[in-house]
């Protein structure tokens, strides 16, 4: 016997998958839009801009580790580490209370450092003189979709971290 809330539970997943299929669709048709290559510029640009900060940001933090005074140079860390969240294994490292504090602001500090880069990202993204985000939308969706658009995404990518690799070594100089 069909009961009515069996009935009810069929139509509910009925509308979801015609939902659902109506999403894929309308996700297709978007790209269907031809990418430009300044389209794809600007979203590289994004990227990439992301990408340096965050590379500048891990490097700050990772000294960071190395020159906090409990942490031994970052092997204080990396015990910390494997160790965090058993409290039977922080035993077994002899983890001070100095030294879980210590870790703990450090965590805090990457957390703010994800935030900073996530921030950062968004506010490109909605920058509409530098991508918009109707452009990152769709050509995210695009590199997604597209083999070749994403081979060429990659390919301007690591163009652009040569670049800045190249740039950041004259000054060096």
């Amino acid at each position: 016997m069909i009961t009515k809330s069996f009935l009810n539970a069929v139509k509910r997943a009925s509308a979801l998958s015609m939902l659902f299929v109506a999403v894929l669709a309308g996700g297709a048709f978007a790209q269907d839009e031809e990418v430009t290559e300044e389209e794809l510029a600007k979203y590289v640009a994004v990227e990439d801009s992301t990408a340096a900060y965050a590379a500048v940001r891990s490097q700050e933090y990772s000294q960071m580790i190395k020159d906090h005074e409990l942490m031994d140079g970052g092997r204080r860390y990396v015990a910390l580490k494997g160790a965090w969240g058993n409290e039977e294994k922080l035993a077994k490292i002899e983890a001070t209370e100095e030294e879980i504090a210590a870790y703990q602001y450090i965590l805090d500090e990457y957390a703010k450092l994800q935030e900073e880069v996530k921030e950062l990202k968004i506010s490109l993204i909605k920058d509409d003189e530098f991508c918009g985000i109707a452009t990152f939308n769709k050509v995210n969706a695009a590199v997604r979709a597209d083999q070749e658009l994403n081979a060429k995404f990659k390919e301007m990518m690591a163009e652009k971290k040569e670049e800045r690799e190249g740039a950041a070594e004259d000054t060096e100089e």
